[in-house]
C-alpha cells in the first residue's frame, strides 16, 4: 500500500470508535477466504484463521509511505469475532446489491474526478455535457 503515512490495516479497513467501529473496506478480511480456497487443493489444507501458530494465516500488507524509514510490514490483529463481523458486512453488501438498494450521500462521499466510477456516480456528467455542447444537462 502506498500513502503519505503508513496506516495500519485496522485504520484502513474500519472507521469509528469502540464498539461503534464498522467495516468500510473488506479487502484484507476477504482475502482469507481466497487463501483458504487456494489451500484446499493442497494436502495441508484446513481452516485459515489468524491464530499465531506455525503456518497460521497472517493478514497484512507492506506499507510504502513517502518516508523510506517507515517502509515495512503492517499486520492486522483482528480477532476471529472481528473477522466474523467483516464477513457479515460482506454478506449485507451482497444482499443490498441484489435488492438494488442503493443510497448515496454526496456530502459523505468523496469522489475524485479521475475515479473510473465517477460517471456511474454522477460526478461531472452533467457539467461535461454542458461544457462540450452535447447537451444542456437536462433530460437525456
Amino acid at each position: 500500500k502506498t500513502s503519505e503515512v503508513g496506516r495500519s490495516p485496522d485504520q484502513t479497513h474500519r472507521k469509528g470508535r469502540g464498539s461503534l467501529r464498522e467495516w468500510v473496506d473488506l479487502q484484507l478480511p476477504l482475502y482469507r477466504h481466497l487463501a483458504r480456497a487456494l489451500r484446499e487443493g493442497d494436502e495441508g489444507g484446513g481452516p485459515l484463521l489468524p491464530s499465531g501458530g506455525a503456518g497460521a494465516l497472517r493478514l497484512g500488507y507492506v506499507a510504502l509511505p513517502r518516508d523510506r524509514e517507515k517502509v515495512g510490514l503492517l499486520e492486522a490483529e483482528w480477532t476471529p469475532e472481528e473477522l466474523d463481523a467483516a464477513d457479515a458486512a460482506a454478506r449485507e453488501a451482497v444482499r443490498t446489491l441484489r435488492a438494488n438498494r442503493f443510497t448515496f450521500d454526496p456530502a459523505r462521499t468523496r469522489i475524485r474526478k479521475d475515479d473510473p466510477l465517477a460517471a456511474l456516480l454522477g460526478k461531472g456528467v452533467l457539467a461535461s455535457a454542458a461544457r462540450d455542447g452535447s447537451g444542456d444537462g437536462g433530460e437525456p
